[in-house]
């Protein structure tokens, strides 16, 4: 397999990781606005009693652990999209994984707003909360691309 073919493959595969980056933490989200929402509606406050609560705190669980899985999977994905970039020093541009965050928060942000609009019980607060926490993820894969992409061209510099 010459160089340029392994180029081509390892591009590929950063190219998915990266939509798949793009698509899973608004998946998450809308994971947790669904479970919240139905809770929200499903036990008002007014009837919820220490008995009543059993129930609907596992359904809090099952929303607070899609948005924990949906996190982690994108933090593997983005160092597996770091490393191959990295490792098969591709040239990739820095717009690549702009967009990728911009295009993560602008869905999750769109996703959480239907349901806390809706939601009279809690407001936005409690919709907001994992998108606050799933931004730093984006923030820290921005920076891991934008450090490896300095130190591609920092090795360029010295090759010539």
């Amino acid at each position: 397999m010459n160089t340029d073919t392994k180029t081509r493959a390892g591009s590929k595969l950063y190219g998915i990781a990266l939509a798949v980056v793009t698509a899973i933490l608004p998946l998450g989200i809308l994971w947790h606005s669904v479970f919240l929402w139905t809770y929200n509606r499903r036990f008002p406050v007014a009837e919820r009693t220490a008995e009543l609560l059993q129930g609907p705190r596992n359904l809090r669980r099952i929303a607070e652990t899609g948005v924990s899985i949906s996190v982690v999977a994108y933090g593997i994905i983005c160092i597996f999209a770091v490393y191959t970039v990295y490792r098969k020093k591709l040239a990739v541009p820095v717009s690549g994984p702009i967009l990728s965050c911009l295009a993560a928060i602008a869905a999750m942000f769109l996703v959480v707003v239907p349901f806390a609009l809706t939601d009279s019980v809690t407001g936005f607060a409690n919709y907001l909360f994992p998108v606050w926490s799933a931004l730093s993820g984006c923030v820290t894969f921005f920076a891991a691309m934008l450090i490896v992409r300095l130190i591609a061209l920092r090795r360029a510099r010295r090759a010539a």
